[in-house]
C-alpha cells in the first residue's frame, strides 16, 4: 500500500480524496493511498470466505432484527445477531432459530435482571402452538421505586429462513400490580402454513398507573424457547 511522508501532511488528519491521513509508530504521521489505488486490491480466500459469510448471515439477522426491534433492544442487538449466524454458517451449520435461545435483546436492561424464575411448557397439536408461562416469582425492580405493576407478553417467530419468511405473533397478558401474585399466561396460536420452525420471547415491562411505562430501562425481553413445526 503507498504511503507519502510529507511536510505538507503532518498537520492534517482524515480522508482527503483517494488519502487518508495517519499516524503509525513505524512512519510517523503519513498519507496513505486506499488499497487498489495503485495495484488492484485481491481478495485471498479467506476474506472471501468472511465476505460469503456475512452476505448470508445479513438475511436472517436483519429478519429477527426487524421483528423486536421496536419491542425492545440495545445499540448492539445488530452486531451481536450478525456474529451468531456468521459464527454458524462458520460451522457449517444452516441458519436456524435454534442458536437465538438465550439472547436478551438488550445486553444491560435484560429479562434475567427483572424474573429469573419461570417456567415455559410449549406444545403442537395439529397445527396449534400451545404455551404456558408460569412464572415462580414477581419481576423485581430494585432501583427503581415508581414502578407498582407489570406485564408479561409472549411473542412468537415463526420461520422459513430458506425462504426468506417470519411472522410475528405477540399475546400480551394483563396489567398486574405487583402487590398481588403474577398469574401464568396461556396462549394458543395457530402456526402458519409456511413455518418450518419458532422462536418464544418472554417479555417484562415495567407499569405504572395501570399501564406499561414505556422506557427501556424498565423492561426486559429474551428468547426463551426454540422448536420446529
Amino acid at each position: 500500500m503507498a504511503k507519502t511522508i510529507s511536510l505538507i501532511t503532518r498537520g492534517l488528519k482524515g480522508t482527503l480524496g483517494d488519502l487518508t491521513f495517519v499516524k503509525s509508530k513505524r512512519y510517523g504521521k503519513h498519507a496513505r493511498a486506499k488499497r487498489g489505488t495503485y495495484t488492484e486490491a485481491v481478495l485471498n480466500s479467506r476474506m472471501e470466505e468472511s465476505k460469503n459469510r456475512l452476505i448470508t448471515a445479513n438475511m436472517p439477522a436483519q429478519l429477527i432484527f426487524n421483528a423486536v426491534r421496536e419491542e425492545h433492544k440495545d445499540g448492539t442487538l445488530w452486531t451481536r445477531l450478525l456474529s451468531i449466524y456468521r459464527k454458524q454458517i462458520k460451522d457449517g451449520s444452516v441458519p436456524d432459530l435454534h442458536c437465538l435461545k438465550g439472547l436478551e435483546c438488550s445486553k444491560e436492561f435484560t429479562l434475567h435482571l427483572l424474573l429469573s424464575d419461570y417456567r415455559v411448557d410449549d406444545s403442537l397439536t395439529d397445527a396449534t402452538l400451545h404455551i404456558l408461562f408460569k412464572p415462580n416469582h414477581n419481576p423485581v425492580w430494585r432501583k427503581i421505586k415508581y414502578i407498582n405493576a407489570c406485564r408479561v407478553s409472549l411473542y412468537v417467530l415463526f420461520a422459513d429462513l430458506a425462504n426468506q419468511q417470519l411472522e410475528k405473533q405477540v399475546v400480551r397478558g394483563p396489567v398486574t400490580k405487583l402487590s398481588a401474585s403474577l398469574e401464568p399466561l396461556q396462549a394458543d396460536i395457530t402456526v402458519p402454513s409456511f413455518a418450518k420452525e419458532y422462536a418464544i420471547l418472554i417479555m417484562v415491562e415495567g407499569c405504572m398507573e395501570g399501564k406499561p411505562v414505556g422506557l427501556e430501562h424498565v423492561n426486559g425481553m429474551r428468547v426463551v424457547k426454540t422448536g420446529v413445526v
